[in-house]
C-alpha cells in the first residue's frame, strides 16, 4: 500500500500538490490500495477500476486502517 499527504504538527493529513499524478505513479508501480488525506475532491472516482482509495482525516486514522488491514 501507498501513502500521500503532509502530515501536520497536530497530526492532521493535508492534500500535496498534483494527487492525481501520485495516485498514477502508485498505480504504475504496482500498489493496490493507497491511504490520501480526506477531501471533497471525488478522486476515487477516477481510479476506482485502478486502485482502492481509502480517505483519513489524520495520522491516527491512517496507523487505525493501517495496522488493521495489514496494509
Amino acid at each position: 500500500s501507498s501513502f500521500i499527504g503532509e502530515l501536520g504538527l497536530s497530526g492532521q493529513l493535508r492534500q500535496t500538490k498534483d494527487i492525481k499524478s501520485k495516485i498514477d505513479e502508485s498505480i504504475r508501480l504496482g500498489f493496490k490500495k493507497i491511504l490520501i488525506p480526506k477531501s471533497k475532491d471525488k478522486i476515487s472516482d477516477e481510479f476506482d477500476q485502478k486502485i482502492k482509495i481509502i480517505q483519513v482525516l489524520n495520522i491516527r486514522e491512517a496507523m487505525n486502517i493501517s495496522l488493521k488491514n495489514n496494509l
